[in-house]
């Protein structure tokens, strides 16, 4: 018996670190347990999976490990992912020494890459703080490094590059905000995500009438006749031309904006443009164009265009011109002969034109006469 209050204390000791509840003395709330964490970075874990047992009987923790970066006395958030690892094994204690986790407030951008964590699973979300006037975020998966995360990562080879809208289309990657303690300006929380940069900035949409177009947007050309919009790439949306509905979608923007390909779904065809170029479409296979597409400009992945209904350019008409009230008789009548078309066409009076035909045919009687006496002449002569 005298065993038995060592035996109790043991179980005290064990019981706790079996449980996951000892680990950092944090109890079952938020703690610092993570060994090997770089520089300038606190791990916090939450047990918000509980312990799942193991088919073995080796029982594994799947912690929710919320990295934070020290800026200045701040701890900026930075990534949330989750660590897996079995709480009875001796002496392992989860690492996040091979983490890639980078953020730059001034820069507006955040990094974090668990590929090379052996305890790290699942999908990251990354955080970035909210910038006034900012409307958009860009997601480049696959790149490790804040040089790497800009508008148009995706020219670079191995980088995935999707342009997101906090409060509006946000694709695979939910966002919602997030408050810090102790940080007056919110975050941006970008979900679901793989190793990867995100990059805030704003988005000019051309001003002035355009919009940006969203997933299942319409545009309604039986209610306008044209419309200006931004599109992203990979959006659906429908364009309506005489009730009938037609699913279009910017399939492709070269990253250099050398060129689009734009989809209509409905009808299973498809077209290139390049900037300033116009398609016009037969949407209703009756063989007149109903509909121009035309893209004003290219700025990867977004998509500047005008659509508009087809309007024919109209061919110049000209007035009947008014006959005079009077028509002249005789040769000056109205039926259309030349000199009648003289004098409507020429400040020309009638006695002017007699005084000239009288003078063209005294000449032509004075070349006559005198033309043959000089023939007679050479008559006699021979």
């Amino acid at each position: 018996m005298r065993f038995l209050p060592l035996v109790l204390l043991s179980l005290l000791l064990i019981l706790p670190v079996i449980s996951g509840a000892g680990l950092g003395g944090g109890g079952a709330g938020a703690r610092n347990f993570v060994v090997d964490v770089p520089g300038n970075f606190v791990a916090l874990a939450n047990r918000d999976l509980g312990v799942d047992l193991e088919v073995d009987g080796t029982v594994r923790a799947n912690e929710r490990v919320f990295l934070h970066k020290t800026i200045d006395g701040v701890n900026y958030p930075v990534g949330r992912f989750t660590l897996s690892f079995r709480i009875n094994d001796i002496g392992v204690d989860p690492s996040l020494d091979d983490i890639i986790a980078l953020l730059d407030v001034d820069a507006k951008k955040a990094v974090i890459d668990i590929g090379d964590v052996s305890q790290a699973s699942g999908l990251v979300d990354l955080y970035i703080p909210q910038t006034p006037g900012d409307n958009a975020i860009v997601v480049c998966t696959n790149s490790l490094n804040l040089a790497g995360t800009y508008k148009g990562c995706g020219g670079i080879d191995g980088i995935v590059e999707k342009w997101i809208y906090p409060g509006g289309y946000t694709g695979d990657f939910p966002v919602t905000e997030y408050v810090d303690d102790g940080i007056v300006t919110p975050f941006w929380r970008v979900a679901d995500l793989t190793g990867t940069g995100i990059f805030s900035f704003f988005v000019n949409y051309g001003g002035g009438e355009e919009t940006i177009i969203e997933e299942g947007g319409n545009i309604d050309l039986d209610i306008v006749t044209f419309y200006t919009y931004t599109s992203n790439e990979n959006i659906e949306y429908t364009i309506t031309v005489n009730e009938v509905d037609y699913l279009f979608v910017v399939d492709y923007v070269d990253p250099q904006n050398e060129y689009a390909s734009v989809y209509i779904a409905t009808l299973d065809t498809s077209f290139t443009l390049d900037e300033g170029g116009v398609e016009n479409l037969d949407l209703d296979g009756g063989g007149e164009i109903d509909m121009t597409f035309e893209i004003t400009t290219l700025d990867y992945p977004l998509v500047h265009a005008k659509v508009a209904l087809f309007q024919p350019l109209a061919l110049p008409t000209f007035a009947p011109r008014e006959k005079d009230a009077t028509d002249s008789k005789g040769i000056f009548s109205s039926s259309g002969n030349v000199w009648t078309r003289l004098l409507e066409t020429k400040d020309i009076t009638e006695g002017k034109l007699t005084l000239a035909v009288v003078s063209v045919l005294l000449v032509l009687l004075f070349f006559v006469f005198v033309g043959g006496k000089l023939l007679g002449k050479v008559w006699k002569a021979t």
